[in-house]
């Protein structure tokens, strides 16, 4: 299972389980991203794992394309914990900024 994950761009653990997996894709296909994160859920279809695409949102419609595809589906009607979203690059740096503005809060994040 370790050659599925190591391409993986971005793993979240919370204490050893992986939680969360997110692939950034500006150079690579978005295809190739999601198929990376979906052979781990088909792999252990038990585990809640929150992923994320994140992409340019000139991209957007390319992302939700790729997302709908009837493989991918599949096996995400199949794993009942495990979510694919898209988050576009604004939105991570809308969200990372309101994290620094906040200060001290931070750390709650």
């Amino acid at each position: 299972m370790t050659r599925i994950i190591e391409y993986v761009d971005v793993i979240w653990l919370e204490d050893d389980v992986i939680v969360g997996m997110f692939e950034v894709e500006s150079t690579t296909s978005i295809y190739s991203g999601i198929l990376r994160m979906t052979d781990f859920t088909a792999r252990v279809p038990n585990v809640g794992v929150n992923m994320h695409i994140v992409a340019p949102a000139d991209d957007e419609d390319k992302v939700w394309e790729e997302m709908n595809r009837p493989t991918f589906k599949k096996v995400l009607d199949q794993s009942k914990y495990s979510t694919l979203r898209y988050l576009s690059f604004e939105e991570v740096r809308e969200t990372h900024e309101t994290v620094h503005q906040a200060g001290p809060l931070q750390q709650v994040f």
